[in-house]
Order: structure tokens, then sequence, then C-alpha cells
């Protein structure tokens, strides 16, 4: 099986992608590392080297980490034997293999979590190594990459329900510190754009509302709850000194004057309250100032929300557009022939509601995207299951799909919202009577234990290769199929994916050819009330 977490990264931070070289890429590894060497974080640490003569490079620092470590992976092809460190296995690649071509370094527990994902893009005509790649603290993306890892050492994936942001934010504001001095130092280099474009999007990702200013006081990197709080696109921020910000609100309350742990008052409007505090970040040998980092607080301390994109929408509409632009051309030519025929008129309908249902099924999959956890309630999961299992038997049947229903008792209530999860029950379902008709039994189930709700669809049908299964979440990646015009365009498996990634959970898929599937959608008991 094919793994990249680089190609992860692309999907979801196209438009945060940067390019650099050897030096910045080592100057990110090792703010991660340090954080861990430096605050004697037993975490699991996994690396893509590349090539073991790579690793040996840093073998004395990693010899360190070993002892600090629960456990470290490294990937390499072994152009050389890996010298023998306890606590650290080393996972061989061969060089035809695409994550030979990566440089990642991932930690993912709910104190500490970040990522750098990396491929090498060397041309002929380089000089030197670049790399293009992202530095991401997204959480929800962190653990897709944390997903690929577990299915690359064959273990079970255990989604982090639970984030402690407060230590993240401790542990963030470490790294960015790291690379602010290494701002510093190299300022005089061609490479100070690559590095200021990495720290606007290693931040935008951070679920703090917090900005980075350089010694001007001028913005370099926002997170996206900040720039909600400021009520401005990062565009509009980035760049702009403190005071030309947030509609003029630092304009007269400077936050980096005033001494952590004060706070600068900033705004207040009847119930609601904004602040400041800033931490100022020093060039260790002169001791000097060479930026802040500013974190803005509300009244209530309560995450702001940011509606989250759980899928990469541009490239779902993308690919999409050709084939609405199409139909729109047919229907307009059909519709200018004179002396029409009767089948001519049917296909222009046919056409028509074909586009429609295109339409109303990417403008679905858009809200579940956009709107995330706004909205939740509480969900009777058990009457949603039995209700859909009833509508959907006796259609189960002219496919040659006999349903059985698994119920456990006691299924506590689920905070989240009932059409969306019954939207993708029926969406499971559908897929079995599309992709797998006459396969006899298929079982849905829902159960929980002392992690996850699963509500699980498994059948008996042919089964997916290991090719099929990365691309089977991929927008329109499955084939048409005549037997329902609505599931042509293959957003099925998408939109139950989302609904999933939108309760703060994911949809696992479990199959071998011959053997049957079983999806099941796995939400953090956290989301349960």
């Amino acid at each position: 099986m094919a793994h990249s977490p680089f190609t992860i990264a692309p999907m979801r931070s196209r438009a945060g992608m940067f390019v650099s070289d050897t030096a910045l890429m080592v100057a990110i590894s090792h703010a991660i590392e340090n954080v861990v060497l430096e605050h004697q974080l037993p975490v699991e640490l996994y690396a893509g080297f590349q090539y073991v003569s790579k690793f040996v490079q840093q073998h004395e620092r990693y010899q360190r980490l070993s002892t600090i470590c629960r456990h470290i992976y490294i990937w390499g092809v072994p152009d050389m034997p890996p010298p023998p460190i306890p606590n650290i296995t080393f996972l061989p690649l061969n060089d035809q293999m695409e994550l030979s071509r990566e440089w990642f370094v991932v930690v993912n527990t709910p104190e500490f979590f970040t990522a750098l994902l990396a491929q090498e893009k060397t041309t002929a005509t380089d000089t030197e190594r670049r790399f293009e790649g992202v530095w991401t603290q997204d959480a929800e993306l962190i653990d897709q990459v944390a997903e690929m890892i577990d299915q690359m050492l064959h273990r079970t994936h255990h989604v982090i329900s639970d984030r402690n942001y407060e230590s993240q934010l401790f542990y963030q504001n470490q790294m960015f510190s790291h690379m602010m001095r290494y701002r510093d130092h190299q300022r005089s280099t061609n490479g100070d754009l690559h590095l200021e474009l990495l720290l606007q999007t290693g931040l935008a990702g951070s679920e703090t509302p917090v900005l980075l200013l350089d010694t001007r006081k001028h913005v370099l990197a926002a997170s996206d709850p900040a720039c909600v709080l400021l009520r401005e696109t990062r565009t509009e921020i980035i760049g702009k000194p403190l005071e030309q910000i947030g509609h003029g609100i630092f304009t007269q309350r400077d936050p980096t004057r005033v001494e952590a742990p004060l706070k600068t008052l900033l705004h207040v409007k009847q119930n609601y309250v904004l602040a400041a505090s800033n931490q100022p970040i020093f060039e260790r040998e002169s001791n000097q100032i060479i930026g802040w980092i500013i974190r803005l607080h509300t009244a209530d301390h309560r995450p702001v929300r940011v509606a989250r994109r759980t899928l990469p929408i541009d490239a779902v509409l993308e690919p999409h557009s050709y084939h609405l632009k199409a139909y729109l051309q047919e229907i307009a030519a059909t519709t200018v022939q004179a002396g029409l025929t009767i089948p001519a008129i049917e296909q222009a309908q046919h056409e028509i509601a074909d586009l429609v249902s295109r339409i109303n099924r990417l403008m679905l999959l858009h809200r579940i995207d956009s709107q995330g956890d706004v909205g939740f309630a509480k969900v009777d999961v058990e009457a949603v299951v039995r209700n859909t299992f009833n509508e959907y038997y006796l259609l189960a049947r002219r496919y040659g799909v006999i349903l059985q229903l698994e119920v456990a008792e006691h299924l506590p209530a689920l905070l989240g919202k009932t059409a969306q999860i019954e939207l993708a029950l029926r969406e499971l379902i559908s897929n079995v009577l599309h992709h797998a008709p006459n396969s006899g039994p298929a079982r849905v189930q829902a159960y929980h234990d002392e992690n996850y709700f699963y509500i699980s669809v498994q059948s008996r049908g042919p089964g997916l290769s290991q090719s099929d299964r990365e691309r089977i979440f991929q927008p329109f990646a499955m084939q048409e199929t005549p037997l329902d015009p609505e599931k042509r365009i293959g957003l099925g498996l998408v939109l139950a994916r989302a609904v999933a990634q939108a309760h703060r959970g994911h949809l696992r898929i479990e199959s071998s050819p011959n053997e049957g599937c079983a999806f099941t959608m796995m939400l953090p008991i956290a989301s349960v009330l």
C-alpha cells in the first residue's frame, strides 16, 4: 500500500504550502524536537528521513530523544546499516516509494501536537535540495496524518477527542520563539520570504487566538480564531502594524507595553469583553526583543468557534464544474433545435434532473463542511438507527441485500445533528445496495465503549482492494452506476465522512477483496451528553 503523509496536507492546506531549503527544514524539525527535549515529554515521535544516512547526521540528537520519548519510529531507505539505538524502530523503504522522497516530523498527543510534512522537489537545475510542504498545528489534519501512520504500523488508530489547548499553546509558543530566532539570524538571506510564509501557515491552524509580531510590531502571522475575534481576514491582517488591525482597537492600547501576566483591555460592549496578553521573544545572546506573541482573551475564555472545513471543498468542486458546464451547454443546444422529438425532450429533462441532483448534493456537502459543530443538540441515536433501518429494509430486498439490525441496550444520547447522522447512515446503507447488490446479509450496528460511539454498516460484498481503499474517500473517485442517478456523482461516502468529521470523529473502513466491507462512524465519547 502506498502511504504519503505529504499528500494529506495539500488537499486541506494547498494555499499554505511553502517551499524551503534544507536549512529551514532542519530548523523546523529542531523546533519540534527541542520542545520534547527541553520539557522531557514522553511522546511517540514519527520522522521520515528519506535515507538512513541522513538520519545518522542527527544520531546524537536522536540518541538523547530516545531516552525521553515513549518510542521513536524512523522511516528511510537503508543505504547504510541503521545505528542500534534503544527505543528507536527503523522502518525500511525502497527508493521507488513515494515516502522515500518525504521529510516529516509528527507528534500527536493531547498536550502537544504538530506536524511538518514535506516532499523533495529538487530538479536538475537546482543547486541545493528544495522541499515543498506545510507545518501545521491543525488538530484535525494532524489526526488524519496520525491515522495514516497507524495504518503503516498496522495498529488501531484512536482519535484524540480531548485536547489540552493551554498546554499546546505553551509548547507552540516555544516552537515559534525558536523559529523567530532563526528568522532573526537569517534575515539577510533570500529565504526570509519562505520563512514568513511558513510562520503564517504554521500558526493558521492553531485553535487559540494568537498573533505573531516582528520587532516593528507588524503582524507576521495570525491564527484563524484571532481573525474571527478581530473580524478581519488573514490577508487584511498580515504585514500591517498592530495599531492598524482590528478596526483600531490596538490604537490606544498596546499589549506589548504591559508585562505578563497582566492583560490589556481592548474592547468592552455589553456582555462582551476582549483583552490581550503578550509574551516577548528574546534573542538568546544579546537578550534583545526580536518579536512578540500576542494572545487574545474573551470574557468567558471559551474556545472561539471557527467553521472548520472537514473536506477540501475546492478540490471537490473544481473537477465537477466541467460536467456542470457541459450539461448546461447540451441543454441549451437541445432547446434550440427545430422539431423536438419526445426522446430529445426526455433526454433534456433527464439532464436537467441530473444537474439539479448534483447541485443539491454539492450544496449539502458545503453546508455540512462549513457549519462544523454549530447547532449541535441531543440526538436519540437508537431512534435514528431503527428508523433508517426500517426505511431501507424492503428496498434492500429488491437489491438482494438482507438488512440485519443490532442495537446495544441503554445507548446514551449523543451531542450532534440528527439530520446529519441520518444522512450518513443512509449513505452507508445505499453504498451497500449500489456497490454490493445480491450480497446477502448486511449488518447495521450501533454500540459504544469507553472511548467511542460506533454506527456501522457491514456487508458481504466483493470488498475493496488496497488501491481502492486509498482512493475510496476521494470525491468522485467511484465509478458511475446506473442504479441511482443521484449516486453517479460519487459523493455518498464523502458525505458520510464529512458528517463524522463534523462530529469530531472519523469514518473507518475495514475491507479485504472477496471478504466484504465494513464502514464505521466512530464518534468520540467526549461528544456524548
